[in-house]
């Protein structure tokens, strides 16, 4: 049975941050090999848990519950890194075009970039062929998020072709 002086203080906390900072940094840099962009963000995201979990985590644990932590975000933060990267990969696939099928082109990834993020992710993963499962399982999101998602980035880019078409007949 935990006890309320087995769990951490705000003081514990100063304390633990002070000596133990740098030796968390190299453990997960050495456990991972994460590049030092996702070592500090993991073990920013790591300290920020611990601190909000604080009255949960024992004092004797909290160094190893700070490692377990900020390796699984690093881990997560790689994962997410390597997706995204495949994608571009995926997307440089040579083109040869001619004028107006580079003008059409252009003012759709243009339309594109007006979109979220996630959005625009999930446009691109479709327009690979991926499945809103296959999707679901990239994003680490239900298949209700991705049918949502491209829903509303349709009905966005149907206001924005529609908007560019009347300005094109007009012209």
């Amino acid at each position: 049975m935990r006890t309320a002086q087995d769990l951490l203080t705000p003081t514990d906390l100063i304390r633990l941050y002070g000596s133990f900072h740098r030796r968390l940094a190299h453990i997960v840099r050495s456990g991972v090999g994460a590049p030092e962009p996702v070592v500090e963000d993991a073990c920013q995201v790591a300290w920020t848990a611990l601190i909000c979990q604080s009255t949960r985590v024992d004092r004797e644990r909290a160094a190893g519950w700070l490692v377990r932590t900020a390796i699984r975000e690093a881990l997560s933060l790689m994962r997410i890194a390597d997706r995204e990267d495949s994608l571009a990969r995926e997307l440089e696939v040579p083109i040869d075009p001619g004028p107006e099928e580079l003008a059409w082109r252009r003012s759709q990834v243009h339309s594109l970039r007006l979109l979220s993020v996630r959005q625009q992710r999930l446009v691109w993963l479709r327009a690979l062929g991926l499945s809103y499962e296959e999707m679901a399982s990239y994003e680490r999101c239900t298949n209700r998020t991705v049918r949502r998602q491209l829903e509303r980035a349709r009905r966005r880019l149907r206001v924005l072709d529609s908007g560019t078409g009347a300005q094109r007949r007009a012209a």
